[in-house]
């Protein structure tokens, strides 16, 4: 998704395979469309759409056997065409004997497949995507921002997470401001960095001993805090400490809605945000 109907233009976020959105408009070779997961509004070329009606539309989300893709990217063929596809993680899609659904019909896995991301909590599945590029706007293994890391992540685990760490910041008060009381910040807690100008710019999940999981310039664990700059392995960084903005706990974070889970049944049910509408 392009923030401008042109080539060139930034990306300021991505639809991942099987997700659906609402077309607003056209111009030229350009739609604007409004995402059905988080309502992001951006504009993507047709031709890496495949248009749906409203019935099919609803079908497919509604449907109880949807989930996220829990697993490394991995490529599929379509069972009529031959057409090829890479399955990332955390997209949508609903298993079949021999691979997946889509909206378009049925996609043959190969024989070899990905290992899963999914492990006991957050912080151990978040650590599952090291190493994994940063790219502007990305919400996937194959390359990915700072909260479309956060996002990503809880969608596999059933939360819908808006899309800007900024809309993430606004979800609950942090219970913590200063460094000097980050030893009370628990696994799974959001971190949250701002800029010179006081904008917040920047989100990670916190680990422990004043280290975080993040996605910059790769996903990676850095120490933000100074007091246990010279007491972990993780390298200290700071730049972070210098624009640390505040800890929010993960039980405090209160969503819009729950997501279907993935087919293990996954939950974070120990430390777990609020859901408002858990009937959506």
């Amino acid at each position: 998704m392009r923030a401008e109907p042109r080539e060139g233009s930034e990306m300021v976020s991505q639809m991942l395979l099987g997700e659906t959105a609402e077309v607003l408009e056209q111009i030229d070779r350009w739609i604007r469309i409004r995402t059905r997961f988080d309502n992001y509004e951006g504009w993507v070329n047709p031709g890496q759409c495949g248009f749906i009606t409203a019935e099919a539309e609803q079908a497919w989300i509604s449907d109880i056997r949807l989930h996220r893709s829990y697993q490394s990217s991995y490529k599929v063929h379509h069972a009529e065409s031959g057409d090829a596809l890479t399955v990332p993680l955390g997209a949508q899609k609903i298993d079949s004997p021999n691979g997946i659904y889509l909206p378009d019909g049925e996609y043959f896995k190969p024989d070899l497949i990905a290992p899963f991301v999914l492990a006991g909590d957050i912080v151990l599945t978040a650590e599952r995507f090291a190493g994994i590029p940063y790219l502007w706007g990305g919400r996937s293994d194959l390359g990915i921002d700072c909260s479309g890391f956060i996002q990503t992540l809880f969608a596999i685990f059933g939360y819908a997470m808006p899309r800007d760490s900024r809309q993430q910041f606004e979800l609950a008060e942090p219970f913590i401001t200063d460094l000097k009381d980050i030893d009370h910040a628990q696994r799974g807690d959001l971190v949250f960095f701002k800029n010179p100008e006081g904008r917040i710019v920047h989100v990670g999940l916190y680990v422990t001993d004043g280290c975080m999981i993040h996605a910059g310039p790769n996903v990676r664990v850095n120490c933000f805090a100074p007091k246990w700059a010279n007491r972990v392995l993780f390298p200290y960084d700071q730049r972070l400490a210098d624009r640390f903005c505040g800890v929010i706990r993960i039980t405090d974070l209160v969503l819009r809605k729950a997501l279907p889970r993935s087919p293990m049944n996954m939950n974070l049910d120990d430390r777990s945000p609020q859901i408002l509408d858990s009937d959506a």
